[in-house]
């Protein structure tokens, strides 16, 4: 049996005083934390995925991510060479988007590929692996791919019908996240969409897709999301810590 970990992260929300991130101390630290991303230096744990390895500090992805906090805190097994986790069935680039975030609060889109459907993407990633600062970043990203677009009807069938079949295939019915920012997005399109043959057959493959269509119902908004700077205006460093029990 594993013994219990207790964590020495505080469980209970921090106060009013806490650092902000627009203050001279807090961007000190997030900008000397980018300089161990990547960074061999102080590493004591390992991520593996196919056959690539990530260098990284525990302390850090743990702080980010109730998966690696455990696994990283002895709850889980080992491997013989210290601190290694191997995750599968999942592309190196976002796991290399996701290991970026947790030490810049940031990541990069590999070139050739699309922002949006990456940014999916890496909101399952950080599903999977209970990062939920770096899930609201990355649907913070796919709403404002939306949201700051002079006209919704820009975007072309093809991209919204394969990044609705990611958004379906890698995400519960319970979170509502993605999929009620793609029925929105299909929403506001539907008069171009409903003539597709395409899209008549993708509502036959995404069964959910055609049910959120028909009870969607647009949600009045107070603000646009606007990304600033690799963080999102508010966001102050506690957002981003799992907090361990």
């Amino acid at each position: 049996m594993n013994p219990q970990i207790d964590s020495p992260l505080p469980s209970s929300q921090t106060s009013g005083d806490q650092l902000k991130v627009d203050d001279p101390s807090a961007k000190e630290f997030c900008a000397t934390l980018k300089q161990f991303y990547n960074n061999e230096r102080l590493a004591d744990a390992t991520i593996r995925c196919g056959s690539q390895e990530f260098k990284v500090h525990a302390i850090v992805v743990s702080t980010h991510s109730e998966f690696f906090y455990k696994a990283f805190c002895g709850q889980w097994k080992e491997s013989k060479d210290g601190k290694t986790v191997t995750l599968e069935e999942v592309e190196v680039d976002v796991v290399k988007a996701m290991i970026q975030f947790m030490y810049h609060f940031d990541y990069n889109c590999p070139e050739g590929v699309s922002t949006l459907l990456f940014d999916v993407k890496v909101y399952s990633i950080a599903d999977r692996y209970i990062i939920p600062s770096l899930k609201d970043y990355a649907l913070a990203k796919v709403e404002n791919a939306f949201d700051l677009s002079p006209d919704p009807a820009i975007f072309p069938t093809n991209l919204l019908l394969t990044v609705s079949s990611e958004v379906y295939s890698s995400t519960p019915e319970s979170d509502r996240g993605l999929r009620d920012v793609v029925a929105e997005a299909f929403h506001k399109n539907l008069n171009r969409l409903e003539n597709s043959a395409t899209f008549r057959t993708t509502l036959h493959e995404i069964p959910g897709l055609a049910v959120d269509l028909i009870y969607f119902k647009p949600k009045p908004k107070s603000y646009v999301r606007v990304i600033r700077h690799g963080l999102l205006p508010g966001f102050d460093c506690s957002c981003f810590l799992y907090r361990g029990t």
